[in-house]
């Protein structure tokens, strides 16, 4: 008989051992979240809600998160990349693209939007101002004029955005002007080959298009 109990104990502390292995062993890196939009899978650092919705007229992917949210394909790299992306922001919100990323999201280099009024003093600039900083990653924030619709500026409506990075050198082009808004030499680490995807605490992102060079 205590031959038997002890035979039972092994093959319950065995399964349960098992089963724990299994449970771990298939949870994604650091708690990630993961959903898949668009025919891509994606993978969420820090992420609150991954909901695909209807926003303004489009399918679309709402992320809500922390201001550093890194929503990204994990299955992709590169060093240099082109990407395109649909934004939305239904409140107060900092969205952008983020491109040479680590493996489980917590460091990327990105480039964010912030969307103010136009005025008539730079009514003919989309691009108001650039501010480039460097902590975990460098950050390029720029602050862009709203498109307006009638008489009043259009915080919430959707705005399409274009990176091209190579080597140390990013490049940035607004609602598909083919002028160029900003151009950046020198200031992200060259050779990084990282993941790509999009951060931010809440907005709406579709048509997310990427070239790896």
């Amino acid at each position: 008989m205590y031959v038997e109990i002890e035979a039972i104990r092994y093959l319950i502390t065995v399964t349960l051992f098992t089963f724990v292995a299994m449970v771990v062993g298939n949870e994604p890196v650091s708690g990630q979240q993961r959903i898949e939009f668009e025919g891509k899978q994606w993978a969420a650092s820090n992420a609150d809600r991954l909901v695909i919705q209807e926003y303004r007229g489009r399918t679309a992917l709402h992320v809500q998160g922390r201001p550093d949210t890194f929503v990204y394909l994990p299955g992709i790299r590169g060093s240099h990349a082109t990407i395109e992306v649909d934004i939305a922001v239904p409140f107060r919100s900092v969205p952008g693209i983020g491109f040479s990323g680590s493996d489980d999201g917590k460091r990327y280099d990105k480039v964010i939007f912030n969307r103010r009024v136009r005025t008539a003093q730079r009514e003919r600039s989309r691009l108001d101002q650039a501010v480039i900083t460097r902590n975990n990653g460098t950050l390029i924030l720029l602050n862009i004029a709203a498109t307006s619709v009638g008489d009043r500026p259009d915080l919430r409506g959707w705005f399409h955005a274009k990176v091209i990075v190579q080597d140390q050198n990013v490049k940035v082009y607004l609602n598909e002007d083919e002028e160029l808004a900003l151009e950046v030499g020198g200031m992200i680490d060259g050779n990084d080959d990282g993941t790509l995807g999009m951060c931010g605490g809440d907005f709406y992102f579709s048509n997310f298009r990427y070239t790896v060079h």
